[in-house]
């Protein structure tokens, strides 16, 4: 890229691999000298809250997809319905399918593998720049072809589509029910077919966490099952 306009551009990162976050590190500022990473950390609520404030908020976060603690998926959700300020990139080890549902609907502009540098630095160099990027198998790779129903979406439609985090929006512009981010999340991930044990393990909480959550979340909803709780909740954010 070049011309004044693209210098400078601030990254961070979030991954509780120290290995990792060096490697990312390094490879942004050896294969794209017109980045600064202006800072890294292995926490997601320190990622979240650096990202909330002005004075250290990047224009581009990666977040690594299989953290401890506070997921990457809550990373995305956490500052994405506060802010469409900070575009953000997911990242994982895993096959994009793993985790691309769940990082659409958390508000991410895009998906990419770790291991594939060419196609990370054009997933960064795409992202900045205002577009959508999804990770595009090697030819030494199965085919990670996403379904239809994932649609990542520009930092902003995302924000909009979640409201500023506050509600989830209906097709008809009411506020039919307000999850917490974590509910949301496992919402998110049911409707994307995980089973309790996988949420537990993407969420990286146990699956008797994930039923107590899911039995709040039919209370709210007014749901008298799981299926019916699913219908309600993508029929509430439009996508039914």
């Amino acid at each position: 890229m070049n011309g004044q306009q693209n210098t400078n551009r601030r990254i961070a990162i979030v991954d509780n691999d120290v290995l990792a976050l060096t490697a990312l590190r390094a490879l942004i500022e050896q294969q794209l000298p017109q980045c600064t990473v202006t800072w890294t950390t292995d926490d997601g609520q320190t990622a979240v809250d650096r990202c909330l404030t002005a004075a250290t908020r990047p224009e581009l976060l990666l977040v690594d997809m299989s953290m401890e603690g506070m997921s990457g998926i809550s990373v995305c959700r956490r500052i994405r319905t506060e802010t469409p300020d900070v575009t953000l990139l997911a990242v994982t080890s895993f096959t994009v399918n793993t985790y691309a549902a769940a990082a659409a609907s958390a508000g991410a502009q895009g998906i990419v593998g770790k291991a594939d540098v060419n196609r990370l630095c054009q997933g960064i160099e795409t992202v900045l720049n205002g577009g959508i990027y999804v990770h595009i198998r090697s030819d030494d790779e199965p085919a990670t072809d996403l379904p239809p129903s994932v649609t990542f979406q520009t930092a902003q439609q995302a924000y909009e589509r979640l409201d500023g985090g506050r509600s989830s929006i209906g097709a008809g512009g009411k506020e039919p029910y307000a999850l917490s981010t974590q509910e949301a999340t496992i919402m998110d991930l049911c409707c994307s077919g995980l089973d309790f044990t996988e949420i537990a393990e993407r969420l990286n909480i146990s699956p008797s966490t994930v039923r107590t959550h899911i039995g709040h979340i039919k209370t709210k909803l007014g749901a008298r099952n799981l299926s019916q709780a699913v219908v309600r909740w993508m029929t509430g954010k439009g996508q039914l």
